[in-house]
Formats: C-alpha cells, sequence, structure tokens
C-alpha cells in the first residue's frame, strides 16, 4: 500500500450525539507503532500503521468518543471569519469589521478599541475573499501574538529560573506550545485566543 493513502475509507464511522460522524483510515508504511486520531469538518481520520486490525481501531474510538465529541463541538464554535463575525480575543471578542477599498491592492488591518478592521482590495470575488480574509486574520493573531507572547514567557522565565534558547510564536496545529530539545520554546500563536 502506498505511503500516507486513504485505506478502508468508509468502513467506518462513529456515532456522535446521535449522529454518524465518517471515519476515514491512513495506513502507513512507516515504522510507525502509534495509532492517531484527528477531527476535522469530513469527519475523523486515523493514522496508523500498516496491519492493524480495524477492529483495534473501532475499539480505541469507542474509547475516544467523549474526546472526538468535544473536538466536533469546539469546530462548531468556531468563530466566523466574516464581516460582522466574532473573533477571540485574550478571553474577551473582537467584532470584525471587513470593507473592500477599490485604491487597495494589499490588505490592512488596525485594531481600534473592540473592533478589528480589515480592508480588503475590491478586485477579490468569490472563495478569493474568504482565502485572503482569513489569511489576514491569522496573520494579524500572529502579530499579536509575536508582541505579546514573548512577554507571558519571560514572566514565567523569572518565576521558574529556566532559562530557554529563545521564544518563538509558530503556526503550532497540534499543540500550544512546545520546547525542543535545543530549549527553544514555540509557542502557538491561537493562544491569543484565549483568556490572558
Amino acid at each position: 500500500m502506498t505511503k500516507g493513502r486513504p485505506a478502508d475509507a468508509g468502513l467506518l464511522s462513529l456515532v456522535i450525539d446521535g449522529a454518524p460522524v465518517p471515519v476515514t483510515i491512513v495506513r502507513s508504511s512507516r515504522r510507525t507503532r502509534t495509532v492517531s486520531f484527528s477531527v476535522g469538518g469530513g469527519g475523523i481520520v486515523v493514522r496508523s500503521p500498516e496491519g492493524t486490525p480495524v477492529a483495534f481501531i473501532r475499539n480505541a474510538l469507542e474509547l475516544r468518543s467523549e474526546w472526538i465529541g468535544r473536538q466536533l463541538a469546539a469546530q462548531q464554535r468556531r468563530p466566523a471569519i466574516e464581516d460582522g463575525g466574532e473573533l477571540p480575543y485574550l478571553g474577551g471578542s473582537l467584532r470584525l469589521s471587513v470593507r473592500p477599498v477599490a485604491t487597495r491592492r494589499r490588505c490592512t488591518v488596525r485594531r481600534a478599541g473592540d473592533v478589528l478592521e480589515v480592508t480588503l482590495p475590491e478586485s477579490l470575488e468569490g472563495t478569493a475573499i474568504a482565502d485572503v480574509l482569513s489569511g489576514t486574520v491569522a496573520a494579524w493573531y500572529r502579530k499579536e501574538g509575536a508582541r505579546l507572547l514573548p512577554g507571558v514567557a519571560d514572566r514565567l522565565i523569572r518565576a521558574t529560573g529556566l532559562q530557554p534558547a529563545g521564544v518563538l510564536v509558530c503556526t503550532q496545529r497540534s499543540r500550544w506550545g512546545s520546547c525542543a530539545a535545543d530549549g527553544t520554546i514555540r509557542l502557538s500563536w491561537r493562544l491569543m485566543m484565549l483568556p490572558e
């Protein structure tokens, strides 16, 4: 079987809150020994080594059904990246104000109190609007994270007496932060969406 290719798709589904959730199994020929789960809009993706019995995967899904239900619920609560949408910010929220401007070639972002004002080129159409808007908002969160999160880390450094090699703000999708073997701390910009 080709490495990292979906297999057994449609063989499984998990019922969460009375609704079936599709499960896709991706088999890997790498020397991994773990089975991992990710939850997205298209359902659940299970990554497992080749030869892992489907019964084992089904049992593992059942054992983690409560966690999967929480992940699905959290995804439904994600903020709408659209004009008038609410964006979480340090325990509060910002209202997104989107304005197309004919003279703009690039997007601009400015925070005015509890409003995040974004201007977009008027020439954008269709799905490009949503893609550019989402990317622009994510870039603003990253910039805010780079400005504020190292200060949070500095307070923890002083309190613990530990000295990291550096503090970086990154786009980590599956963790809030990590510390590498070389002592570099990496924090996800998505922390800016949580209470301070």
